[in-house]
């Protein structure tokens, strides 16, 4: 059995901003379970509903499809996510020093993904056993669910 683990949540389909929500990603019978203590947020994904589940290559994060009055795409940041946007202010530090002083005019946005891709292959490392654990369970229960 996994052990509960504290994740980024960020909803990739939606129509509002991308952020990311911190809090503690739980393995139960019937689906994955997401509470953030901090302001409230819970998400259930049940097996049944769930498509399919993946890491991303090079990243410790948990891609998972579902159906819930529509298809949801819902990544799991088991480090903390870079910036989900590019930063407007090149003068602004970030969480984790992404992007800080680089000059005189922002970073444009392929700058913005490449620091990003670097930033969670540097993560992948350490966190690659727990989320292939976590990818392998997830998998087994959705097909054993017929999802």
């Amino acid at each position: 059995m996994l052990e509960p683990t504290t994740v980024w949540m960020v909803e990739l389909r939606t129509r509002s901003t991308l952020r990311d929500v911190k809090g503690v990603l739980t393995l139960e019978q019937d689906g994955l379970s997401f509470h953030s203590p901090a302001d409230g947020t819970e998400v259930r994904i049940p097996f049944a509903a769930a498509r399919s589940a993946k890491r991303l290559r090079m990243s410790p994060v948990l891609l998972v499809r579902w159906q819930d009055a529509g298809d949801r795409l819902t990544a799991f940041y088991f480090a903390p996510p870079p910036p989900l946007v590019p930063v407007s202010d090149a003068t602004t530090e970030t969480r984790a020093g992404f992007l800080g002083v680089m000059g005189s005019r922002p970073p444009s946005k392929r700058k913005h993904r490449r620091t990003n891709a670097t930033y969670l292959t540097s993560q992948n490392g350490s966190l690659k056993p727990t989320l292939v654990a976590w990818v392998k369970e997830v998998r087994v229960r959705i097909s054993s669910a017929g999802g």
